[in-house]
């Protein structure tokens, strides 16, 4: 319930995946397990066989199989990667391959039932062993641990060096697969479990509504950027437009590891030298004033166009907007009386500038932030992403802003958000907790139903 109601806030990945042979969907590997699934699913549809639950686990365990078909054609649409459900195919059509295979040996004399399953573990050891590739190295270097790795002391010391918490500015770091020497080419996405800070990048993409940003983001400060997001196109490496970006997400150091990039971010001036822990440099951004909420200069301005997502990463690509954030009313919000018309990407935006400074003190710690101003009325902006999880007290509503923001207009001096569960989590728990209640009461009515229907001693006599 949570993952469908909150969908539109995350980031679709609809990464259509191109197989280069039937063989990546099938491959040798798992031609016996596919050919006896296939015979299992014959035997069970051909012949009226008394084993009932034997069929019921054949009929469920083919559910699913079938159903990875039109949903591998959808994924598209579901904005999910297509190859996800050909590894949901082939995990069932092994499941139903030992359903078949445990039938069958039911049926064999019981002396060859005892050495079935040593002979077909080595079977299986004979067939798996010799197609063996990449994946026993593979698995050795995910498990062999970060601290084996050549760079494991180096990492630690900058994650040392950049020790905060919650409330410190966020830490960008250089894409580059020389992090494989740390563990992982994604190693600092790691950086708030050793140091306690914030980074833009996190393990699971589409999780955010700023993920394209993000991308963006990695793509002006890096000359081999990930760039996941095919419908959101990123650029080239320009450490100067990227000050702007940097600032509006509160980023305020920047890992670099390649000397290209080293040098770049050297010659601005705007990119100040930090510590350097090789092969890792450390420099410290100018720009912003290390806060996550900012009163605006400029009063927003109200879109109507309902593809938000699409206009807001539109909007990003012109640093020199950035100041003038666009406003996106979600159904039922109050219209800000304050906010001017948006007027199109093709025109500049409309500047209503405040006349007053504001002064603003946070607190940030997990889920909560709070803030005292003394301008109440003001829009103030929080570089935070939003989620309509996020309440508020001290204004009347949380707003959506570009890129994929937060804003707010107080009503009082102080301010508190608190990032908590809403209807659909509360929906879907007690959805779990029925469910839960079901099971357990089919399993113990179905042992009271079976304690019945046996036979009593003496009626078995009888």
């Amino acid at each position: 319930m949570p993952l469908l109601v909150y969908l539109p806030y995350t980031t679709g990945y609809p990464i259509t995946w191109d197989f280069k042979s039937p063989l990546e969907i099938v491959p040798i590997v798992l031609w016996p397990t596919a050919a006896i699934a296939a015979a299992t699913i014959a035997w069970a549809f051909r012949q009226k066989l008394p084993d009932k639950q034997w069929l019921h686990w054949v009929h469920h365990l083919t559910f699913p199989v079938v159903l990875s078909i039109p949903l591998y054609f959808l994924s598209p649409r579901l904005n999910l990667v297509d190859v996800r459900f050909v590894a949901f195919a082939q995990f069932f059509l092994t499941l139903l391959a030992a359903v078949g295979l445990g039938r069958f040996l039911i049926s064999l004399p019981q002396s060859l039932r005892y050495l079935a399953p040593p002979l077909l573990g080595i079977m299986m050891i004979a067939w798996i062993v010799p197609q063996q590739s990449f994946i026993p190295d593979w698995v050795r270097w995910n498990y062999e641990g970060m601290e084996r790795t050549p760079w494991w002391q180096n990492f630690v010391w900058v994650n040392t060096m950049l020790a905060g918490g919650p409330q410190s500015p966020r830490v960008v770091y250089e894409h580059s697969p020389l992090h494989d020497k740390a563990g992982s080419i994604k190693a600092f996405e790691a950086l708030p479990l050793f140091s306690g800070r914030s980074t833009l990048e996190g393990v699971y993409l589409q999780a955010s509504p700023s993920a394209p940003f993000i991308a963006y983001i990695q793509s002006e400060l890096t000359e081999t950027p990930s760039c996941p997001f095919r419908p959101y196109p990123c650029t080239k490496f320009n450490p100067e437009p990227a000050l702007a970006h940097l600032e509006l997400f509160n980023v305020k150091q920047v890992i670099a590891v390649t000397d290209n990039v080293k040098t770049a971010l050297a010659k601005n001036q705007n990119y100040l030298r930090g510590i350097e822990i090789p092969p890792y440099q450390i420099f410290h951004v100018i720009p912003g004033n290390g806060q996550y909420v900012m009163p605006l200069r400029y009063q927003p301005a109200m879109v109507t166009e309902s593809d938000w997502k699409r206009v807001a990463y539109d909007w990003f690509q012109k640093p020199e907007w950035l100041d003038v954030p666009l406003l996106f009313l979600r159904p039922g919000e109050p219209v800000p009386g304050s906010a001017v018309p948006f007027r199109g990407l093709e025109e500049e935006p409309v500047r209503e500038a405040f006349s007053t400074e504001c002064q603003v003190k946070e607190a940030v710690v997990y889920e909560v932030l709070r803030f005292e101003t003394d301008c109440p009325g003001r829009p103030h902006l929080i570089k935070i992403s939003y989620h309509p999880k996020w309440r508020v007290e001290g204004a009347s509503q949380v707003y959506l802003v570009s890129p994929a923001f937060m804003l707010v207009y107080p009503m009082a001096r102080e301010v508190r958000l608190v990032f908590g569960n809403r209807w659909p989590d509360y929906v879907g728990r007690m959805a779990t907790a029925v469910g839960i209640i079901w099971l357990l009461t089919e399993i113990i009515g179905g042992q009271i139903r079976r304690r019945y229907r046996q036979p009593s001693p003496g009626n078995s006599a009888t």
